[in-house]
């Protein structure tokens, strides 16, 4: 799933790089939760992933997903820098 964030949101996090670190675990977790979860928040109990780049505004952001039964492996790329902006991702889900 690709998404693009805003251009316009860097006033907001100028030189806050905690910020745009959330901001991509966000995307990637809005990710799991539309393709793995069937957009239920409930069924999402685990997420853990490494940082490896940052994310800039405007950015096209891809979370590649593979799923083996309940857990979910995962990692994003900003797709204009073909950079991976966060590896090792996994995470649990329930099929309830």
């Amino acid at each position: 799933m690709s998404e693009a964030t805003s251009g316009n949101t860097a006033p907001a996090f100028r030189f806050a790089h905690a910020g745009y670190k959330l901001c991509s675990f966000g995307v990637a977790g809005r990710a799991l939760l539309k393709l793995a979860c069937n957009n239920d928040p409930a069924r999402l109990a685990h997420m853990q992933v490494r940082f490896t780049a940052p994310a800039f505004p405007g950015e096209t952001i891809r979370t590649e997903i593979w799923r083996d039964g309940e857990t979910v492996s995962f990692r994003a790329r900003a797709l204009e820098r073909d950079v991976v902006i966060l590896n090792n991702g996994l995470a649990k889900v329930s099929d309830q």
